[in-house]
């Protein structure tokens, strides 16, 4: 199953990531920009690639060596685009799953990072990074981007602060990291979210649900198994037990949500059951991390 459709990955092409610009005192990175004029200045060439914009294409170094380059400028922005991708096994849950459904927006946020020639790393974690994809660039980094996200499999427990530290140890620049999550961690993810905004890091958190752990359609006897540990837990009087679910379940979430806001982390919840489309079109859009 394809991701991302090529008139979804159209649309994706007209939009930029604004939470770069949120961040102050970014390093000072490459690309190529339209944009002339104070705090931005010719950098460097590189050889042109496919999708690249023909106007900035040096028709003299053609005249002269017969190959393409592109001019680079200097502006002031995020060093790179950091992405973090539960993995757990709890992510693979509902219909659609929410690692399918985190599969689409790492996928939709890396395809708009790329095609803007920022720098993207894709991290895809568990209780460690199970696996990764970094310093990836440029419009010829998408096809291994989508294989990279699209064989991403469920595995392992949940510890969002121990895959961060891992991950951060090497990283020096500015950066954002985008976290893509259901936050069900035994260990708690506020140490790894304290840990990236200590570092001056832009964080943002993409609490991703499935639709049947909002209403779950449950009746009769029911054995619960954790996907991550395994354990067993059998319930009778289900009424009154879901009605403690629920309860507990909107504490959860409420308290997720005032965390990220006490720690100025930017959040936005959203259920698997939503199309990836109207997710990127409306919800990221109007809390503004797109433009």
């Amino acid at each position: 199953m394809s991701l991302l459709s090529p008139e979804f990955l159209s649309y994706l092409e007209r939009l930029d990531l604004l939470i770069k610009r949120s961040i102050k005192g970014a390093s000072v990175g490459e690309r190529l920009s339209s944009k002339y004029g104070r705090g931005i200045e010719f950098e460097d060439y590189r050889s042109y690639e496919i999708g690249d914009d023909f106007r900035y294409i040096d028709w003299n170094i053609y005249a002269r060596l017969d190959k393409l380059f592109v001019k680079l400028f200097r502006e002031e922005e995020m060093g790179s685009i950091n992405i973090f991708l539960d993995i757990s096994r709890s992510m693979d849950f509902g219909n659609p799953s929410k690692l399918y459904f985190g599969k689409q927006l790492a996928a939709s946020l890396g395809y708009i990072g790329l095609v803007n020639y920022d720098s993207v790393n894709i991290y895809c974690i568990s209780s460690t990074v199970e696996k990764k994809m970094e310093s990836i660039r440029g419009r010829s980094s998408v096809i291994r981007l989508l294989r990279f996200l699209d064989e991403a499999d469920s595995q392992g427990v949940t510890s969002l602060t121990g895959a961060i530290r891992e991950s951060v140890k090497r990283l020096k620049s500015k950066a954002i990291f985008i976290v893509l999550s259901d936050f069900l961690d035994p260990a708690g993810y506020e140490d790894g979210l304290k840990l990236l905004k200590s570092r001056g890091y832009g964080v943002f958190a993409f609490h991703i649900l499935s639709e049947d752990e909002i209403s779950p359609d449950i009746s009769g006897d029911v054995k619960l198994i954790d996907s991550e540990t395994g354990e067993v837990i059998e319930l009778d009087a289900l009424e009154e037990v879901l009605d403690g679910y629920k309860k507990t379940l909107e504490r959860f979430l409420a308290e997720v949500e005032s965390f990220c806001l006490t720690h100025s982390i930017e959040y936005i919840r959203a259920s698997s059951s939503i199309p990836v489309d109207r997710i990127i079109l409306y919800y990221m859009r109007l809390g503004g991390w797109l433009r």
